[in-house]
């Protein structure tokens, strides 16, 4: 599976194909599962998040989407602790799941 991540409204199928997007992310397969990726430097607007399937069988697939300004620390293949976790639930009154 393909990750991407592209302005909103600036990619069309024909240049997705082509891979002519302005793309912030761009993770072609074969890679690693889970995939995971990150941009920095991103400015402010609206993003479409692509997922591509290339494979000849059905994937399925569960994406997190995570906003960060520059004094938290970089994307880390490790999973929340539940203490982080109740923090977190604490910070936005809802629940959360990792």
């Amino acid at each position: 599976m393909g990750v991407y991540v592209v302005p909103q409204g600036s990619c069309t199928l024909d240049q997705f194909n082509a891979r002519t997007c302005n793309f912030l992310i761009r993770s072609d397969p074969p890679g690693p599962k889970p995939r995971k990726v990150s941009a920095s430097n991103v400015g402010p607007g609206t993003y479409g998040l692509l997922i591509a399937n290339f494979a000849a069988v059905d994937e399925s697939a569960s994406t997190q989407v995570f906003l960060s300004s520059a004094g938290c620390p970089p994307l880390s293949a490790s999973t929340p602790s539940s203490a982080a976790l109740d923090q977190a639930r604490a910070q936005v009154g809802g629940s959360l799941r990792h």
